[in-house]
Formats: structure tokens, sequence, C-alpha cells
């Protein structure tokens, strides 16, 4: 894994070794973050941290907050989060520690925004290692007069395939490839366990006027549910066993054309569901409600039927011309 080369790197506190700094922001969730993005001024590495800690645990707390105020089910999800929280914290202290720069898909690259666009800071700590692989490949290319013209773009697509292989093997985007996956891996175990075993608690809960705080369930899935499981288990379990391979075997080419064709089970999967539709939303005691509800259901379902093969579709176009060019 690439380690950003934060030793070279103006730091306001100069106490404290930057992998300290980075593990310390880290500890305390959003809150050390928080201190840290206040403390530390001149730090690009360790601003970056702060805003990926604070991000990351920050919509982690809300989410857990949020479902554990949710009626018996809020609190299982809230709990599946929670581990998700903390393994994150575990790998991220320990990453810090050593001093490897590890972004967490999405989060990362908006922690990167941030901390360039609003301190003015370099993008990346090792931008001087990145500089040296783009002159050596440009170093290697004579001068466009010593060239015939044709070899020229020949060149130039040597040199894009080239980059483009240096930056997505590279050890940063790697660990957060298997990062992604892992949790990935985790998300589905827990839907397997919950569609297949706890569907009924897809329900409307009605709360008992006697001063209790106990809930009345009303199931919302019909028995036509059980026969969209098959289906179902079928394309997380199919996604479990993916992710674990590209765990293992971290290839661009392979990656594509599992999220392809996880794209295709999952629109496959959306679209059999919206098929059958095994919702009963009658128990809702409002029919205007209940009315919204059902069709509120079924336009969400379309839609992600729609984006997801939409998104097959783009991925599939974006593999042939990467290959095109030699990018994989």
């Amino acid at each position: 894994m690439n380690a950003w080369n934060s030793q070279n790197e103006q730091r306001t506190l100069k106490d404290l070794t930057p992998n300290v700094e980075a593990l310390l922001c880290y500890v305390g969730g959003w809150i050390s973050g928080i201190i840290f993005l206040v403390l530390e001024q001149k730090s690009y590495t360790i601003r970056f941290h702060a805003l990926q800690s604070i991000i990351v645990f920050g919509a982690l707390s809300v989410a857990m907050a949020v479902f554990g105020a949710v009626p018996v089910i809020g609190g299982g999800f809230a709990g599946a989060l929670g581990l998700i929280a903390f393994i994150l914290w575990i790998i991220l202290l320990v990453k810090a520690i050593s001093g490897d720069y590890l972004k967490v898909p999405w989060v990362g690259d908006l922690a990167e925004k941030l901390a360039n666009n609003s301190f003015g800071l370099p993008t990346r700590a090792n931008t001087s290692e990145e500089k040296i692989i783009v002159e050596t490949a440009t170093s290697e290319q004579p001068n466009a007069g010593d060239v015939p013209r044709e070899e020229a773009p020949h060149k130039e697509k040597i040199s894009n395939a080239a980059d483009f292989k240096a930056r997505y093997y590279s050890g940063g985007a790697r660990a957060a490839r298997i990062t992604g996956s892992a949790f990935a891996i985790a998300w589905c175990v827990v839907l397997l366990v919950f569609f297949n075993f706890y569907n009924q608690y897809i329900a409307y809960y009605e709360p008992l006027h006697n001063g209790s705080t106990n809930w009345r369930m009303h199931t919302l899935v019909t028995s036509d549910f059980r026969l969209w499981l098959p289906i179902l288990s079928t394309t997380l379990v199919l996604s479990i066993v993916g992710h674990a391979v590209l765990i293992a075997v971290d290839m661009y080419f392979l990656r594509k054309i599992f999220r392809i064709i996880m794209d295709g089970f999952g629109a496959a999967t959306v679209i059999w569901l919206l098929f059958l539709f095994p919702f009963d939303f009658n128990a809702i005691p409002n029919q205007i409600g209940a009315d919204a509800a059902s069709f509120g259901v079924r336009v969400a379902l379309v839609l992600i039927s729609i984006g997801l093969i939409i998104g097959a579709i783009v991925k599939f176009i974006q593999l042939i011309v990467h290959l095109v060019q030699g990018k994989f």
C-alpha cells in the first residue's frame, strides 16, 4: 500500500508524529476528527484523516440513531451498523498508525475534495511520486520532430494505459476496493438472514394506547413473498461469492464483469418483486396513506430496476472502451 509522504509536510502539532496524529483522528470517531480538524491547520494529510473520520463515523452515528428509533426491527439494523462501524474503526486505526493512506470508498474521495478545495493545500502529499511516473513516461517518448506524426497517438495511448494501471493497482486504491468488498459481503449476509427469517417484521406498527410502550404489528408481506426469496437469495449468495473472489483476485476486467452481472441479477430481482408485489398495505388505517404507500413502493421499484439496467449498460460500454484503450 502506498503511504503518503506526510513526514515532509508542515504541521501545526509538531510534538506528535504524523502517524500518531492520523491515529488520533479516528480514536474518538467524529469527535476526535473535529478536534484535529480544528487543531491541525497545516498538514493536508492529517486534515484528510480528520475529515474522513467526521464523515464516516458521523454518518454512521446518525444512521444508527435513526434506525434505533424504529420499533422492533430498528435495533437489529442499528446493531449491524454498529458492527460495521467497529470493524471499519479497527481497520482505519491500524492503517493510520502504520502510515498507510486508506480511502474509504466514496467517502475518501469526498474528504480529499474537501481538504483540497477548502484549504488550498496539495491534492496529494505524494504528488511528487505521481509526477515522477508521468515525467518518466513522457521522457521515454522522443521529441515530436524525431518521430513520425502518426506514431504520437500510439505513444499517448500507451502512456494513458500505463497511468491508468498505476493508479488503479496502487496500494491505496486496492485497499479501498478490498474494504468495499468486505462491507458488501457483510451487508449481503445481513440482508440474506433478514429477508429469509425475519421478513414478517416488514410491517406496520400500531402503538397501543394503554400507557405502555407496546406495539401491535401488522405484517405487510403476503404469502407470495416466498416466491421472491429464491431469486433474492441467489443474487445475494452470488454477490457474497463474487466479492470474496475479488478480494483474492483483484483485477479490473474481472471486477467490471462481476458488477455488470450483478446489476443484471439485481434488476431481475427487483423486476420479479415488482411483478409479484407481495405487499398488502390495507393494515394502514388511513386508506389514502395505504394507497400512497403502495404507489410509492411501485414507483421506487421501477426506478431502481431502470437504474440497475442503465448502470449495467454504462459499465459494459465503459469496459469495451477501456479494453480498446488497453486500460485493464
